[in-house]
């Protein structure tokens, strides 16, 4: 678009929720740049479910069929999705900043099947997706559909089956193209008075 962007990425990786939430009430730097931010874009990344997951693979996650922790790491990061949200809206205008949000893809399904545990976590992540969407849909913060793209309406398919990982973990070029046009198709209009 011609437009010349400075970029402040404050991305941190395995960054746990709880760990954003304290930067955004307590790194003035980073509270200082979405202030002055034009554009915020963020997802909020789903450690929750990671620490419970280990609880689950060796039997101890609780509860009659051992879900018991992704029940309570999805309760937690539901909680971290209202204050991150709100910590970001306290922090800009929206009359005059464009906020997106984008929902979170899971990289490991085949690895998932392959261990036998995604049909037990996959609903979790679904529910904690639907859950960033909705939030920010109450506050009219559009949200790219990451997951829906890179994983499919079920969340069964796999990014790099799709050509989108480099890894495990991380896009390639295609990947990361995929996810800048979703956020393109946002449009670019602030979220309003």
């Amino acid at each position: 678009m011609g437009v010349k962007v400075t970029v402040h990425d404050w991305t941190v990786g395995d960054q746990h929720s709880v760990a954003l939430l304290r930067a955004l009430r307590n790194n003035q730097e980073l509270r200082s740049d979405i202030r002055e931010a034009e554009v915020v874009t963020f997802y909020i990344p789903p450690e929750h479910l990671r620490t419970a997951l280990y609880s689950y693979m060796d039997g101890s996650c609780g509860g009659e069929d051992n879900q018991d922790c992704f029940r309570e790491g999805l309760t937690l990061y539901k909680a971290d999705v209202d204050a991150i949200i709100a910590e970001i809206l306290w922090l800009t205008s929206t009359s005059d900043t464009l906020i997106r949000a984008m929902t979170y893809y899971n990289s490991l399904v085949n690895y998932h099947k392959e261990l036998g545990i995604f049909e037990d976590l996959n609903p979790y992540f679904q529910a904690l997706n639907e859950y960033v969407v909705q939030v920010a849909s109450e506050h009219n913060i559009p949200v790219a559909q990451v997951y829906l793209a890179f994983n499919g309406p079920n969340g069964d398919e796999d990014p790099a089956d799709k050509g989108y990982m480099s890894d495990l973990w991380h896009t390639n070029s295609v990947g990361a193209a995929l996810i800048a046009d979703l956020h393109r198709e946002l449009g670019y209009e602030p979220l309003g008075p």
